[in-house]
C-alpha cells in the first residue's frame, strides 16, 4: 500500500483496522522518509502538505546556479530580419491617391522580391533585399479605396490607391 521512499527520518506508518477508527501500527511498516512525506502517507488528500506532495520531473540539480542548457533543437526556418519603412510621401489626386517610397535602384530588385496586398482600408508592401525584409503598413485609409497597384520607377516605387469617391484626401489615415 505504500512506497519505499528513502529520506532521513525514521516513522511508523498507521492503518484503520477495527470500527473504532482507532489507529495502530501497521506491521513492519517502518520507513526512513521526511516528515512531508509522512504527514502525506497518513493523511492522504487530507493532509496538510498535500500539494507540495508531487514528484519533480525535472533533471536533478546540480548544485550550481548558473542556468544550464537543458536541451538545443535545430531551426526548421532560417529568422529573416524585417525592418519598416518608415520614409514614405503620398500625394492626393482627384480619383487616385500616389504613396511614393523612395529607394536607391528601385527597378533592379526582382519582382518576385516585392509584395503588395490590399484591402478596402489598408496597404501591405513588402522588398526583400540582401536577406532583409523591408515592410510598410498603413491602415486604416482616410477612405476607402477599389485597388492598389504599384508602379516601380528607377529610384523609387510608387503605391498608387484607386479611390471608391472622388473626395479630397486632408490627410492618408483616418484618426479613429
Amino acid at each position: 500500500l505504500y512506497h519505499t521512499i528513502p529520506f532521513p527520518h525514521s516513522y511508523t506508518f498507521y492503518s484503520m483496522v477495527n470500527d473504532d477508527s482507532e489507529m495502530i501500527p501497521s506491521e513492519g511498516v517502518t520507513e526512513n522518509i521526511s516528515a512531508l512525506r509522512a504527514n502525506i502517507a497518513r493523511k492522504g488528500n487530507n493532509s496538510y502538505y498535500y500539494a507540495h506532495g508531487h514528484k519533480v520531473d525535472g533533471p536533478e540539480w546540480d548544485g550550481k546556479e548558473e542556468p544550464r542548457l537543458l536541451a538545443t533543437v535545430p531551426l526548421t526556418e532560417k529568422v529573416r530580419k524585417t525592418r519598416p519603412i518608415d520614409s514614405y510621401g503620398w500625394m492626393d489626386g482627384k480619383s487616385i491617391v500616389k504613396v511614393m517610397i523612395d529607394w536607391e535602384e528601385a527597378e533592379s530588385i526582382a519582382e518576385e522580391n516585392i509584395t503588395l496586398t490590399s484591402t478596402s482600408n489598408s496597404i501591405d508592401f513588402k522588398v526583400t533585399k540582401d536577406g532583409v525584409d523591408y515592410a510598410l503598413h498603413i491602415s486604416p485609409f482616410h477612405a476607402a479605396v477599389e485597388t492598389a497597384t504599384l508602379k516601380v520607377k528607377s529610384n523609387k516605387f510608387v503605391i498608387q490607391l484607386k479611390k471608391e469617391t472622388t473626395a479630397p484626401w486632408y490627410q492618408l489615415t483616418s484618426k479613429s
